[in-house]
Parts: C-alpha cells; structure tokens; sequence
C-alpha cells in the first residue's frame, strides 16, 4: 500500500541502456561503480526530469536508499517535472523514512495539486476533489494517485462515496483503485462490497479486494 508510482515517461533509450547498466552492476554487487555511474549521469541529464523521477525510483526499489531517492525526486520536481507523481513519491519517501508529518504534508501538496489540474478548486476540500478525480479521472496513473492519497488523508467516512463509485465503474482499473482506497482506509463497512468484488471478471479487481480485505481485518480475505 505504500509503493512509488510511475511519473511520465520513463525518459529516452539512452537513459535506458544506462539505467540497465545500473541494475548490472548492482547485481554484480559493485556498489563503488553504481555510486560513480550515477555521479557522471547526474552531470550529464541534470535538466531532466524524467532521468531524475528513474534515478529516485533506481534508489528505491534496487538499493532501498530513501533517503536519496527522497532527494531525486525533489529534484524532478523542481524541474517541473510530471509534478503529481513527483509530488506524491516525495511523501512516500517520506513514509518509508518514518517522518509521517513531512509524508502528510508532501501527500496535501499533491492534492491541491490535482485539483488545480483539474479545474476543482471550486470544491474547496481535497477530499472532494480526490473524490471526483477517483470517479471521472481518464487516466489510470491519476485515479491511482487520487485513490492513494484518498486512502492516506481523508476520514474514512468516505467510504460510501468510494464504495459507489465502485459499483458503477465499467472499467476495472477504477473499480481496482476503488478497492485498494477502501483497505487503506480501514473501511470495515465495506466488507460486503469487498467480498463481492472478489468474483469480478477482473483478476487485478479481486487481487485488490482481497489485499483490502486483508488490511481491513476480514477472515473472508482470501487469494483470489
């Protein structure tokens, strides 16, 4: 539940190729070269946005360094780069290094951020602008953020909202990022729902209902 999302693109085939150079060496356990690799490759894409977004997630997911993959992202973003995305890794990061008030902060700023991009600041509450971008946002990757950020900064009497929105999604990415909100938040009256969300055609809807069924408690989380 608390994992780094993939913001933009994932940059040229030449970062590529260093980006796998990277993984190579790591795998070879040779830390002084991945260090000094990564060194000449901030010098040569420091304005770019995309290289810093892989660096922090290189950092993250390969070396377990959160701390720099913190850093990476906050570079990115003040390259103005893919700023929701970048914006909710940095509280991740955040999460992950324990400062859970600087991580609700960085998760905040993501969520005025949504809703100035998309034209609801009129709703006044982030909460009701996550809402809104978790049922009308086209978007898979935003409506992941949206339904993330959901699960970590509003109350969990939001639940029916979410739990609606589930019932009338045709696609199943929305009824899956539905499900995975539920769990964060704990949402114990969404047992039901969950348990039926378990028999949907989709198998990424019934992994996410039964990964929030085991959040939430339930004996009747089960793999789907």
């Amino acid at each position: 539940y608390m994992d780094y999302v993939a913001a933009g693109s994932e940059g040229d085939e030449r970062l590529q190729r260093h980006l796998e150079l990277l993984r190579q060496l790591k795998a070879a356990g040779d830390a002084a070269r991945v260090t000094t690799k990564l060194a000449d490759l901030d010098s040569e894409f420091h304005n770019d946005g995309a290289y810093f977004v892989q660096k922090g997630r290189f950092l993250a997911h390969e070396l377990g360094r959160h701390e720099l993959a913190l850093e990476a992202f906050q570079r990115a973003a003040a390259l103005n780069y893919s700023l929701l995305a970048t914006l909710f890794d940095q509280g991740v990061a955040l999460d992950k290094l324990g400062d859970k008030r600087k991580a609700l902060s960085a998760y905040n700023k993501a969520a005025r951020f949504l809703m100035t991009e998309m034209g609801l600041d009129a709703l006044g509450s982030p909460t009701q602008a996550l809402l809104t971008a978790l049922g009308q946002g086209d978007r898979s990757e935003l409506v992941r953020i949206a339904a993330n950020l959901i699960g970590r900064i509003a109350d969990r009497s939001v639940w029916p909202e979410i739990g609606f929105i589930l019932e009338k999604a045709d696609t199943p990415w929305r009824r899956r990022h539905c499900a995975t909100a539920l769990g964060m938040l704990s949402a114990s009256e969404a047992v039901s729902l969950l348990v039926r969300c378990l028999k949907d055609s989709a198998s990424e809807v019934r992994g996410s209902a039964a990964t929030a069924l085991g959040r939430i408690g339930s004996a009747v989380a089960v793999p789907a």
